[in-house]
């Protein structure tokens, strides 16, 4: 006799181990019964239903195989913080899909019962999800939750490096970036490049400067000084420059240099001490060091080359000095356009593409086909609405399962973490570098908490210049931030660097003189030696303060 999907009965778990029963071996009469017996003792009116079943040697059903909410919340309830709920509810409907394609096989389903159980399944999957990344932020939360890291760090770090649950949510794999990458590798590209005169416009000092730009610790509070502040233009020239940008997408010069300037005004436009253009120029500059010193540009197309700098130019464009929290709280125009989803972000991609779309004096994706601007515009998006910091821990679980994964690195999420780790590098960066930036953040925070203030709201964590441990907070921002995931950052460009060095040592292609192997590469990582000084810095910083009038 033809049988159809077990309807969901109002106990879940019931229902989830007798369709697992079910799936399994739908014909298997003792296999019931010991999940019947199983369950016999809590829910009484499941088991008269598996006695009615049995006897008539089927498993019937009134209708398509649907839950309705309060079922589900019963089954999350029932379930709570048990790690047999996320095997059992995984389980149940793998089965539930096997048992799908069994009945489609022979005929025995009709594709409004298809449809209801599809829906039903991808419901649940997609609950089972958004309760994963609420533990996962609790678990990182735990991590944070240490007597060694005062009360207001605390919240600080809770408040700026977590989601709520709510705004959780799997970014979409954009395939034709994903599917980009190449079977085979173009060796000694950049070398066969002409360069193009964009650096002929720049003074003596300045270029000569620039020759730095693949140091670790290029200083680029020193080339904003010594080009009177254009740190950003000069980046941006440069690496435009050396990638045959212009050349490449038929950017006109006159076009280019009228784009940066109006880059540089919206990043002035509020005086902000620290989300201003020479942090966007170190930010671009600590982007292009992690692909061009690792040898990784090599296995980027051009566009992905091309998207992945743009995005680092542009990613602070037009900062307000304030964080998202302030913007929600505050019901700013900004939270209101971009309704409390990464507010900055959202305002940063859509104000430089908006930029480009209203003037054609600043496009410079002017002679980019249909294709290529889709391709760029979906991989900034992606990268800048990734630079928003309560997005960190479901970046870094992403990236380590990546790691650990034999599948396929997903480049547009690669990407985006080496352009969020390069937000976040300024403590991997020597001590005079760090200190200062870290001088301009702080300055820049107390500016908000006197806002807040005045406006008599709450003052968020490490927004109060009269009470904020600055030593103290860097600290734990180096601890539980930068350096976990730095070392991250080392295994995903290691990962990453696996198929290159497999492909130089089958002799399909030449060495990169800057590698050798991926030993050679993880002991050349220069944040690794970098931080705990700082950190060593900080607590020295902090011994002295401390230090008793003799």
């Amino acid at each position: 006799m033809a049988r159809r999907l077990l309807h969901p009965l109002r106990l879940p778990l019931a229902r989830a181990l007798v369709e697992a029963a079910v799936a399994i071996d739908f014909t298997d009469v003792k296999l019931v019964d010991q999940v019947s017996r199983s369950i016999k003792a809590n829910h009484h009116n499941s088991w008269q239903r598996i006695l009615y079943c049995r006897r008539h040697h089927r498993l019937a059903v009134a209708g398509p195989a649907i839950t309705d909410p309060l079922a589900s919340q019963q089954n999350f309830q029932l379930m709570d913080h048990s790690s047999q709920f996320y095997f059992l509810t995984l389980r149940k409907h793998a089965c539930r899909l096997r048992y799908i394609i069994y009945q489609m096989h022979r005929g025995e389903m009709s594709s409004k019962d298809l449809i209801d159980n599809l829906e039903y399944a991808a419901s649940i999957l997609e609950s089972t999800y958004v309760d994963s990344c609420r533990l996962q932020v609790e678990e990182q939360i735990d991590q944070i939750d240490s007597e060694d890291v005062p009360e207001e760090v605390r919240k600080w770090l809770a408040l700026t490096f977590t989601q709520s649950v709510n705004e959780q949510h799997q970014k979409v794999s954009f395939k034709s970036v994903a599917n980009a990458i190449r079977s085979g590798i173009r060796f000694d590209r950049l070398a066969r490049r002409s360069m193009s005169s964009g650096l002929d416009i720049v003074p003596d000092n300045v270029a000569e400067l620039l020759k730095n730009i693949n140091d670790w610790n290029f200083d680029v509070f020193l080339l904003n000084e010594l080009s009177e502040n254009n740190a950003l233009k000069c980046v941006s020239m440069a690496l435009f420059s050396k990638y045959n940008f212009l050349n490449k997408y038929k950017i006109p010069m006159v076009k280019f240099e009228a784009f940066l300037n109006k880059l540089q005004q919206g990043y002035s436009k509020h005086n902000n001490p620290y989300h201003n253009l020479v942090h966007a120029a170190d930010v671009t500059q600590t982007a292009h060091w992690l692909l061009a010193q690792s040898g990784l540009v090599e296995c980027l197309t051009d566009l992905e080359l091309f998207a992945y700098l743009f995005a680092a130019m542009v990613h602070d464009f037009e900062h307000t000095g304030h964080t998202n929290n302030y913007h929600v709280q505050s019901s700013s125009d900004y939270a209101l356009i971009y309704n409390d989803r990464s507010v900055l972000e959202n305002h940063h991609v859509s104000a430089i593409f908006r930029l480009m779309h209203d003037s054609s004096q600043y496009n410079i994706l002017e002679k980019l086909t249909k294709e290529e601007i889709r391709q760029f515009r979906n991989l900034v998006i992606e990268i800048v609405l990734c630079t928003d910091m309560s997005t960190h821990f479901a970046q870094v679980k992403d990236v380590k399962q990546m790691i650990t994964s034999d599948e396929e690195i997903d480049k547009t999420k690669a990407l985006s973490f080496l352009i969020h780790c390069s937000d976040i590098s300024h403590p991997a960066k020597i001590w005079p570098f760090h200190f200062r930036w870290t001088e301009q953040l702080m300055e820049e925070f107390f500016r908000q908490g006197d806002l807040e203030m005045a406006m008599g709201n709450p003052i968020s964590p490490l927004c109060d210049r009269l009470t904020v441990n600055i030593a103290d907070s860097q600290i734990a921002f180096i601890d539980f931030i930068v350096e976990p995931t730095m070392i991250i950052c080392s295994e995903l460009l290691a990962k990453l660097l696996e198929p290159v060095l497999q492909a130089f040592d089958s002799g399909s292609g030449e060495r990169p003189k800057q590698l050798n192997s991926i030993d050679d590469f993880r002991m050349s990582q220069p944040w690794m030696k970098i931080i705990p000084e700082n950190r060593m810095k900080w607590k020295e910083y902090i011994a002295q303060q401390n230090k008793l009038p003799e």
